[in-house]
């Protein structure tokens, strides 16, 4: 992992860690959903090249998208239109597939499974709402909770 990297992921940890859920949650801690939204989507056209390619085969100019109803216009990736279409490496930032912290897999439900690159930084997104969920619905806060997660 390249000093970079490492200090991206740093970052984003000591945001999460550091960060309380209901902050996390109500977007109060830097910027609004939709400025970090419309931010990501820079960065993956910036960085990522079977992105770029998808939004040219839709005829999409990256800059014409300034808004979140710019954004709302988008066409959907799907496995089929983007993940089966493009080499792995090139869903990757900068195409490159060393640069990934992980690959996550599906489970193959439908006779295929499908490879994706992932960052430790895409998955603190994801502990967020698990952790709203334990403590919405099952007070984790007050209370010792065990959960096994199985897919």
């Amino acid at each position: 992992m390249n000093d970079t990297k490492l200090q991206i992921a740093q970052q984003a940890l000591e945001r999460f860690l550091n960060t309380s859920l209901d902050t996390q949650l109500d977007g109060t801690d830097t910027i609004t959903q939709q400025e970090h939204l419309l931010t990501l989507f820079q960065t993956v056209v910036q960085t990522v090249p079977a992105y770029r390619l998808f939004l040219a085969e839709h005829g999409i100019r990256p800059e014409s998208v300034q808004t979140i109803e710019d954004f709302r216009k988008l066409p959907a990736t799907t496995k089929k239109n983007y993940m089966q279409r493009h080499q792995l490496h090139t869903l990757c930032r900068n195409g490159e597939l060393v640069g990934c912290d992980f690959i996550a897999v599906s489970s193959g439900s439908t006779g295929q499974p499908t490879f994706w690159p992932r960052f430790i930084s895409d998955e603190l997104h994801i502990a967020t709402r698990f952790e709203q969920v334990f403590h919405d619905s099952f007070f984790a806060d007050q209370r010792r909770t065990l959960a096994v997660v199985c897919f």
